[in-house]
């Protein structure tokens, strides 16, 4: 059921607060009285993902996961499988939207969890702040938003996932409350010079030859091709290959497997049907007619996000055409003129070999009520088990060997 609109009312600049042409000023406020910039708001609470389109964004790393097109397809595939209530929270000055909250209200049992909008599907989560508000974000303000947030949803508590944030705040020294490191970190590479010199820092001579000998291997597949899919159907087909293909080697794995979750792999498609063939593009590789490859980028002007990768689990697949359709994808990444290629979410030793740079992501709990105070404690004893399992190898291990023979056979 979605939720009513709560509006306070538009205030025009008044006594007291900035004046005309005086956003930028508000906006500058932000980071030295964090607190005050809060309460010069006029605030909106809304069902409605419109208001997302109304903020002139500044370039932040999450914008993309906060997109109206991404969150839409979230929940009407998992945010309707959930029966979450999205409660989009909008701070404006004049009738400008400063910042946007997109959240979603779930049931919890008893409980009721306020979280970002595609939250658990998304690299990074965050607000959308406006370009003149972005210079001046701190962790006091992000500390004090979350406060606001609170009092205008409703919710038991805050569970804010994978935010990329400083959570230190630097005039004091602190770190912000109710704010935890995540145990994984992202990835990314930062696009500078030409194509050829990253070509030779990332694959050199003998891994190019490496490389060259397995696309002869490959092409008694077929004539080999790299291209960019734009209709709804070749990209919905090669989707569901991609998914077919990572249920395969999860299930192998033990690990959790999201790709036999219907839910999300219909939110999957909906991306790849629906979504805008430039912002979601789906890249392959092929020999003839067989699909080989296959890797779905978030693209942005300045940024490209590895969002999934798969590839071929028969013979093909012994011979590397996932990282044969990612040189092909750094090359276009390079071309494109982009600042950053970003490897996402986790700690796979592969990005090592890619990468000169990490985001540290943070996770806010935050309880409302006293009921949300239980659940804030509980769920961080669970979320501390599951990072202790994760930082010993040998639980890791032993958790991952239960899982392999609880997985069905492959095949």
């Amino acid at each position: 059921m979605a939720i009513p609109t709560i509006l306070a009312g538009q205030r025009q600049p008044a006594a007291g607060r900035p004046g005309d042409g005086g956003i930028g000023a508000l906006c500058a406020l932000a980071g030295a009285e964090p607190r005050s910039f809060i309460d010069n708001l006029d605030w909106e609470v809304s069902s409605d993902l419109t208001l997302i389109d109304a903020i002139d964004a500044g370039d932040g790393i999450a914008d993309p996961f906060q997109s109206s097109g991404w969150l839409r397809a979230w929940l009407a595939t998992i945010g309707a499988a959930r029966k979450v209530r999205p409660a989009v929270v909008c701070g404006r000055f004049g009738g400008v939207a400063l910042l946007v909250v997109p959240l979603a209200i779930e049931g919890r049992g008893p409980f009721a969890r306020a979280r970002f909008l595609a939250q658990d599907v998304s690299d990074y989560n965050e607000p959308l702040f406006h370009r003149e508000l972005r210079p001046h974000v701190t962790a006091a303000l992000m500390g004090a938003l979350w406060q606001k947030a609170a009092t205008l949803v409703a919710a038991d508590f805050l569970t804010l996932g994978k935010v990329p944030l400083d959570a230190v705040e630097p005039s004091t020294g602190r770190r912000l409350r109710h704010c935890v490191e995540e145990f994984e970190r992202s990835h990314w590479l930062a696009v500078d010079g030409p194509w050829q010199l990253s070509e030779d820092r990332f694959f050199g001579a003998s891994s190019r030859n490496s490389l060259q000998r397995k696309e002869k291997k490959l092409a008694k597949f077929g004539r080999l091709a790299f291209r960019p899919l734009d209709a709804a159907d070749a990209r919905a087909a090669a989707t569901a290959r991609l998914v077919e293909w990572k249920a395969v080697q999860l299930a192998h794995l033990g690990a959790a497997n999201r790709f036999r979750d219907p839910a999300f792999t219909g939110f999957l498609d909906r991306l790849a049907r629906d979504g805008d063939p430039e912002r979601y593009r789906l890249y392959a590789l092929t020999a003839g007619k067989e699909l080989l490859a296959v890797t779905l980028m978030i693209c942005g002007a300045r940024r490209w996000f590895l969002y999934q990768t798969a590839y071929h689990d028969g013979e093909a697949g012994r011979f590397s055409p996932g990282l044969l359709l990612l040189r092909h994808i750094l090359r276009q990444a390079h071309e494109a003129g982009v600042d950053a290629f970003d490897f996402g979410l986790g700690n796979e030793g592969y990005k090592q070999r890619f990468c000169d740079r990490q985001v540290v992501l943070y996770r806010v709990s935050l309880p409302i009520t006293l009921r949300g105070h239980v659940a804030v404690l509980a769920a961080g004893a669970v979320a501390w088990a599951r990072d202790l399992v994760r930082a010993r190898p040998a639980l890791r291990r032993l958790a991952l060997s239960v899982l392999r023979r609880l997985a069905p056979p492959r095949g």
